[in-house]
Protein backbone atom coordinates (compact mmCIF):
# COMPACT_ATOMS: atom_id res chain seq x y z
CA UNK A 1 0.00 0.00 0.00
CA UNK A 2 2.95 2.40 0.89
CA UNK A 3 4.56 1.76 -2.03
CA UNK A 4 1.69 2.28 -4.55
CA UNK A 5 1.07 5.56 -2.43
CA UNK A 6 4.56 6.37 -2.83
CA UNK A 7 4.83 5.50 -6.81
CA UNK A 8 1.62 7.68 -7.21
CA UNK A 9 3.33 10.44 -5.58
CA UNK A 10 6.38 10.32 -7.54
CA UNK A 11 4.34 9.94 -10.76
CA UNK A 12 2.27 13.50 -9.87
CA UNK A 13 6.00 14.89 -9.18
CA UNK A 14 7.56 13.95 -12.08
CA UNK A 15 10.49 12.49 -9.90
CA UNK A 16 11.48 9.19 -10.87
CA UNK A 17 12.37 6.28 -8.47
CA UNK A 18 15.86 6.71 -9.55
CA UNK A 19 16.14 10.65 -9.25
CA UNK A 20 14.44 10.10 -5.71
CA UNK A 21 17.03 7.08 -4.72
CA UNK A 22 19.77 9.72 -6.04
CA UNK A 23 18.28 12.67 -3.79
CA UNK A 24 18.53 10.10 -0.50
CA UNK A 25 22.44 9.73 -1.54
CA UNK A 26 22.20 5.82 -3.35
CA UNK A 27 23.06 5.22 -6.80
CA UNK A 28 20.39 2.70 -8.77
CA UNK A 29 21.66 -0.69 -9.20
CA UNK A 30 23.54 -0.93 -5.81
CA UNK A 31 21.06 -4.06 -4.91
CA UNK A 32 19.27 -3.70 -1.23
CA UNK A 33 17.56 -0.01 -0.64
CA UNK A 34 19.56 0.79 2.16
CA UNK A 35 17.75 2.37 5.50
CA UNK A 36 17.92 5.89 4.36
CA UNK A 37 16.48 5.05 1.04
CA UNK A 38 13.79 3.46 3.23
CA UNK A 39 13.22 6.36 5.84
CA UNK A 40 12.86 8.42 2.19
CA UNK A 41 9.87 6.22 1.10
CA UNK A 42 8.33 6.11 4.53
CA UNK A 43 8.43 9.80 4.08
CA UNK A 44 7.10 9.97 0.82
CA UNK A 45 4.38 7.60 2.02
CA UNK A 46 3.49 9.70 4.33
CA UNK A 47 3.39 12.68 2.11
CA UNK A 48 1.45 11.19 -0.20
CA UNK A 49 -1.23 9.90 2.41
CA UNK A 50 -1.44 13.50 3.61
CA UNK A 51 -1.78 14.81 -0.04
CA UNK A 52 -4.85 12.56 -0.81
CA UNK A 53 -6.76 13.08 2.70
CA UNK A 54 -6.18 16.52 1.53
CA UNK A 55 -7.54 15.75 -1.61
CA UNK A 56 -10.49 14.18 -0.42
CA UNK A 57 -11.24 16.91 2.20
CA UNK A 58 -11.22 19.56 -0.72
CA UNK A 59 -13.48 17.47 -2.86
CA UNK A 60 -16.46 15.87 -0.24
CA UNK A 61 -15.86 18.85 2.86
CA UNK A 62 -14.62 18.30 6.63
CA UNK A 63 -15.67 14.49 8.07
CA UNK A 64 -17.23 16.60 10.84
CA UNK A 65 -18.87 19.06 9.21
CA UNK A 66 -22.28 20.72 10.22
CA UNK A 67 -24.96 19.74 7.95
CA UNK A 68 -26.87 22.47 6.26
CA UNK A 69 -26.25 26.30 5.04
CA UNK A 70 -23.33 28.43 7.91
CA UNK A 71 -24.21 31.59 8.97
CA UNK A 72 -22.84 34.39 6.41
CA UNK A 73 -22.96 38.71 6.57
CA UNK A 74 -24.00 39.50 3.37
CA UNK A 75 -21.74 41.58 2.06
CA UNK A 76 -24.36 44.16 0.57
CA UNK A 77 -24.87 45.23 3.80
CA UNK A 78 -22.86 48.37 5.37
CA UNK A 79 -21.28 48.26 9.01
CA UNK A 80 -23.90 50.86 10.23
CA UNK A 81 -26.84 48.72 8.88
CA UNK A 82 -25.25 44.99 10.82
CA UNK A 83 -24.69 47.25 13.84
CA UNK A 84 -28.37 49.19 13.71
CA UNK A 85 -30.05 45.27 12.97
CA UNK A 86 -28.71 43.94 15.95
CA UNK A 87 -29.54 46.53 18.76
CA UNK A 88 -31.21 44.08 20.25
CA UNK A 89 -27.90 42.27 20.44
CA UNK A 90 -25.49 44.99 21.28
CA UNK A 91 -27.97 46.70 23.80
CA UNK A 92 -26.14 45.19 26.76
CA UNK A 93 -22.58 45.12 25.47
CA UNK A 94 -22.34 48.39 23.25
CA UNK A 95 -25.67 50.22 22.69
CA UNK A 96 -23.72 52.83 22.35
CA UNK A 97 -22.59 51.60 18.75
CA UNK A 98 -25.87 50.15 17.70
CA UNK A 99 -27.65 54.13 18.25
CA UNK A 100 -24.78 55.56 16.59
CA UNK A 101 -25.12 53.59 13.69
CA UNK A 102 -28.92 53.79 13.46
CA UNK A 103 -28.88 57.30 13.94
CA UNK A 104 -26.30 57.82 10.67
CA UNK A 105 -28.52 55.55 8.54
CA UNK A 106 -31.72 57.50 9.89
CA UNK A 107 -30.33 61.03 8.58
CA UNK A 108 -30.80 59.12 4.99
CA UNK A 109 -34.34 58.61 5.92
CA UNK A 110 -34.08 54.55 6.44
CA UNK A 111 -37.23 53.88 7.86
CA UNK A 112 -35.96 50.54 9.69
CA UNK A 113 -33.18 52.53 11.40
CA UNK A 114 -36.06 54.67 12.38
CA UNK A 115 -37.83 52.07 13.76
CA UNK A 116 -34.77 50.85 15.70
CA UNK A 117 -34.42 53.99 17.22
CA UNK A 118 -37.92 53.97 18.20
CA UNK A 119 -37.51 50.56 19.92
CA UNK A 120 -34.08 51.81 22.01
CA UNK A 121 -36.23 54.86 23.36
CA UNK A 122 -38.99 52.65 24.63
CA UNK A 123 -37.10 50.20 26.11
CA UNK A 124 -34.28 52.46 27.46
CA UNK A 125 -31.48 50.51 25.54
CA UNK A 126 -28.63 53.32 25.23
CA UNK A 127 -30.52 56.39 25.83
CA UNK A 128 -33.22 57.19 28.68
CA UNK A 129 -36.51 55.81 28.53
CA UNK A 130 -38.95 57.53 26.63
CA UNK A 131 -42.49 56.78 25.36
CA UNK A 132 -42.61 60.30 23.41
CA UNK A 133 -38.97 59.85 22.03
CA UNK A 134 -40.36 56.60 20.62
CA UNK A 135 -43.26 57.69 19.35
CA UNK A 136 -41.29 60.53 17.44
CA UNK A 137 -39.11 57.79 15.44
CA UNK A 138 -41.74 55.63 15.32
CA UNK A 139 -43.85 58.10 13.29
CA UNK A 140 -41.05 58.65 11.12
CA UNK A 141 -40.88 55.01 9.82
CA UNK A 142 -44.73 55.09 9.68
CA UNK A 143 -45.01 57.97 7.32
CA UNK A 144 -42.84 55.82 5.12
CA UNK A 145 -44.96 53.09 5.13
CA UNK A 146 -43.22 50.61 7.37
CA UNK A 147 -45.85 48.32 8.92
CA UNK A 148 -44.38 47.41 12.03
CA UNK A 149 -43.87 51.06 13.16
CA UNK A 150 -47.47 51.88 12.63
CA UNK A 151 -48.93 49.16 14.87
CA UNK A 152 -45.56 50.35 17.08
CA UNK A 153 -47.05 53.62 16.96
CA UNK A 154 -50.72 52.74 17.71
CA UNK A 155 -49.62 50.51 20.45
CA UNK A 156 -48.27 53.39 22.02
CA UNK A 157 -51.06 55.38 21.56
CA UNK A 158 -53.68 52.47 22.59
CA UNK A 159 -51.99 52.23 26.28
CA UNK A 160 -51.18 56.17 26.44
CA UNK A 161 -47.38 57.36 26.50
CA UNK A 162 -46.05 57.17 30.13
CA UNK A 163 -45.91 60.59 31.71
CA UNK A 164 -46.92 62.56 28.54
CA UNK A 165 -50.44 61.51 26.50
CA UNK A 166 -53.59 59.67 27.39
CA UNK A 167 -54.61 56.81 26.02
CA UNK A 168 -56.03 57.67 22.77
CA UNK A 169 -58.05 55.26 20.99
CA UNK A 170 -59.26 57.23 17.84
CA UNK A 171 -55.47 58.02 16.59
CA UNK A 172 -54.62 54.01 18.02
CA UNK A 173 -57.36 52.39 15.55
CA UNK A 174 -56.31 54.68 12.69
CA UNK A 175 -52.19 53.51 12.81
CA UNK A 176 -53.43 50.17 13.48
CA UNK A 177 -55.58 50.01 10.30
CA UNK A 178 -52.87 50.96 8.20
CA UNK A 179 -50.88 48.16 9.85
CA UNK A 180 -53.60 45.57 9.23
CA UNK A 181 -54.17 46.66 5.91
CA UNK A 182 -50.28 45.79 5.01
CA UNK A 183 -50.69 42.46 6.74
CA UNK A 184 -49.05 43.20 10.23
CA UNK A 185 -50.37 40.49 12.35
CA UNK A 186 -50.09 42.83 15.83
CA UNK A 187 -52.37 45.64 13.93
CA UNK A 188 -54.98 43.28 12.93
CA UNK A 189 -55.26 41.61 16.48
CA UNK A 190 -55.31 45.11 18.08
CA UNK A 191 -58.09 46.00 15.48
CA UNK A 192 -60.11 43.24 15.69
CA UNK A 193 -60.16 43.92 19.38
CA UNK A 194 -60.76 47.50 18.66
CA UNK A 195 -63.79 46.50 17.03
CA UNK A 196 -64.77 43.85 19.62
CA UNK A 197 -65.16 46.59 22.30
CA UNK A 198 -65.81 49.09 20.30
CA UNK A 199 -62.38 51.35 21.57
CA UNK A 200 -62.38 54.60 18.87
CA UNK A 201 -64.38 52.76 16.24
CA UNK A 202 -67.75 51.38 16.50
CA UNK A 203 -68.42 47.93 17.67
CA UNK A 204 -68.56 45.60 15.00
CA UNK A 205 -68.21 42.01 15.55
CA UNK A 206 -68.29 40.44 11.73
CA UNK A 207 -65.22 43.04 11.10
CA UNK A 208 -63.55 41.84 14.26
CA UNK A 209 -63.85 38.34 13.94
CA UNK A 210 -62.34 39.03 10.35
CA UNK A 211 -59.53 40.81 11.77
CA UNK A 212 -58.80 37.79 14.07
CA UNK A 213 -59.59 35.03 11.06
CA UNK A 214 -56.88 36.87 9.52
CA UNK A 215 -54.16 36.89 12.53
CA UNK A 216 -54.94 33.67 13.12
CA UNK A 217 -53.75 32.78 9.38
CA UNK A 218 -50.61 33.86 10.46
CA UNK A 219 -50.16 31.83 13.65
CA UNK A 220 -51.63 33.98 16.16
CA UNK A 221 -52.86 31.95 18.74
CA UNK A 222 -54.36 35.05 21.00
CA UNK A 223 -56.30 35.79 18.21
CA UNK A 224 -57.94 32.73 18.37
CA UNK A 225 -58.94 32.68 22.10
CA UNK A 226 -60.06 36.52 21.58
CA UNK A 227 -62.08 35.33 17.88
CA UNK A 228 -64.06 32.35 20.46
CA UNK A 229 -65.10 34.76 22.94
CA UNK A 230 -67.18 36.54 20.52
CA UNK A 231 -68.34 33.82 18.21
CA UNK A 232 -71.16 32.86 20.90
CA UNK A 233 -72.72 36.04 20.46
CA UNK A 234 -73.09 36.23 16.76
CA UNK A 235 -75.05 34.82 14.04
CA UNK A 236 -74.59 32.14 11.53
CA UNK A 237 -74.72 34.61 9.05
CA UNK A 238 -72.32 37.01 10.52
CA UNK A 239 -69.99 34.53 11.26
CA UNK A 240 -70.40 33.52 7.30
CA UNK A 241 -69.81 37.17 5.95
CA UNK A 242 -67.06 37.51 8.68
CA UNK A 243 -65.24 34.33 7.06
CA UNK A 244 -66.21 35.89 3.42
CA UNK A 245 -64.48 38.83 4.32
CA UNK A 246 -61.22 37.44 5.50
CA UNK A 247 -61.09 35.03 2.46
CA UNK A 248 -61.66 38.08 0.21
CA UNK A 249 -58.87 39.96 2.04
CA UNK A 250 -55.90 41.05 0.23
CA UNK A 251 -53.14 43.32 1.65
CA UNK A 252 -52.45 46.55 0.39
CA UNK A 253 -50.50 47.06 -2.80
CA UNK A 254 -51.25 43.17 -3.56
Amino acid sequence: MLRKLVREALQRSGLSMAEASRRAGKEPGCGRVNQLLEDDVNRLASLAFISLLSLTACATGPVNAPKGPLPVTSSSQSDDEIDCKNHELLANTDPARALAACLRLAEKNDAAAEFSIGQMHERGQGVSQSDTEAAFWYRQAADQGLPIAESSLGRLFYHGMEGTAPRDFVTAAMWFRKAADQGDVDGQVYLGKMYAQGQGVPIDHVQAYMWYTLAIKDGNSSAKYSRDLIAPIMSPAQITTAEQLAAQWKPNGS
